[in-house]
């Protein structure tokens, strides 16, 4: 197990989240660049734009997140949410920001070409 969430009561919304390893380079297809680029969603690599894609088909809000660049290799990871005043979600690992959920995602945090163990969260 790599994954722990920790979350406050009464958040203003609903989360998913899965870890997943790749095995191999994702790629996408040449139909799904060209929706994405017709809406202006195009990415800076596949994953994100594969994110992107399934935001703009369902209306849930995804965020993929980076594991390599916050833990070390075996280190289960632990994600805090919080409601903070405005009641948006605060999502963090220790003391480092993630994201907020829905409006921001640090780009620390965000996947790379080169990322081999991510954490997609879903959230409405």
């Amino acid at each position: 197990r790599i994954l722990r969430l920790a979350a406050e009561k009464e958040l203003n919304g609903l989360y998913n989240y899965r870890a997943i390893e790749l095995k191999e380079e994702i790629q996408t297809n040449l139909l799904l660049s060209l929706r994405l680029a017709q809406i202006e969603g195009l990415g800076k690599n596949s994953i994100e734009n594969l994110l992107n894609y399934a935001t703009h088909s369902t209306g849930v809000l995804f965020n993929a997140y980076d594991l390599s660049g916050f833990s070390e290799k075996d280190e289960e990871f632990t994600i805090n949410l919080s409601k903070q005043m405005h009641g948006e979600t605060k999502v963090s690992y220790k003391d480092k920001l993630l994201s907020f959920s829905g409006i921001f995602q640090n780009n620390e945090s965000r996947c790379k070409d080169d990322s081999k163990i991510i954490i997609i969260e879903a959230n409405y």
